[in-house]
């Protein structure tokens, strides 16, 4: 695993466009279900997220800072969302956006957004929400054996998010380079060994399903809806 930042930069957004691939190709091949489809759309909008964040010095605050994290928390959102359309429940989409909105009306404000802990703490506190509220919707995912390794990888990473809090209170206020940070490495290890782990519990956990189904249809029977002896 490489541990220049610059190269494990390169390594995370490849990660991610990768992971929207992977899950946007898998789903194409069972478009019944629409947790792929979300999950893959969710990690675009990471990437995108990702890419406009590191480009804070050659692009306004608006478009790096600010929109890029707005869609960073917003991907947040729609895997939460994804987890509730995996479940045959509404998909919520007010709450889903609900979070990039809140950032994005809390970055008007002057004092909040030269905080630079104040920045990390509220998309970190939003992140970490989201996570758990989606590893929620998994464990009810009853009878499909990754739903509790799926909600175990997000609940530690909503810890990981929200242990940032502490770490930015440690760091001297003030802007700083985003490679320049001393915990840039180890955050940015965490989230690729996350992204790629996440993407391949989706598709197992997709499978999972797909077999439960064809195994509960050969079961029974076709005309009378009665389980097969």
């Amino acid at each position: 695993m490489p541990s220049e930042p610059h190269t494990l930069f390169a390594l995370l957004v490849l990660t991610a466009a990768i992971g929207a691939c992977l899950q946007i190709w898998a789903w194409s091949q069972a478009r019944s279900e629409r947790l792929l489809l979300w999950g893959g759309i969710a990690y675009a909008f990471i990437t995108t997220g990702i890419l406009l964040n590191a480009a804070r010095e050659a692009l306004p605050a608006l478009f790096s800072q600010m929109l890029g994290t707005g869609l960073v928390i917003y991907g947040g959102g729609l895997i939460y969302a994804a987890a509730r359309a995996f479940n045959g429940r509404q998909m919520e989409p007010l709450v889903a956006v609900a979070g990039a909105v809140m950032w994005l009306v809390a970055c008007q404000f002057p004092d909040f957004y030269a905080n630079t802990t104040g920045r990390i703490t509220l998309a970190s506190v939003l992140l970490a929400g989201y996570c758990a509220a989606a590893a929620f919707e998994f464990l009810r995912a009853k009878g499909l054996p990754s739903r509790i390794l799926l909600a175990a990888l997000l609940i530690v990473h909503g810890i990981g998010l929200l242990l940032r809090i502490p770490l930015a209170l440690a760091q001297p206020q003030g802007p700083v380079f985003m490679f320049a940070n001393p915990w840039f490495i180890p955050i940015a290890l965490e989230n690729v060994l996350m992204l790629q782990l996440f993407a391949f519990l989706l598709v197992t956990l997709t499978k999972e399903k797909i077999a439960v189904h064809l195994r509960q249809t050969a079961d029974t029977d076709a005309l009378t809806g009665l389980p097969n002896r």
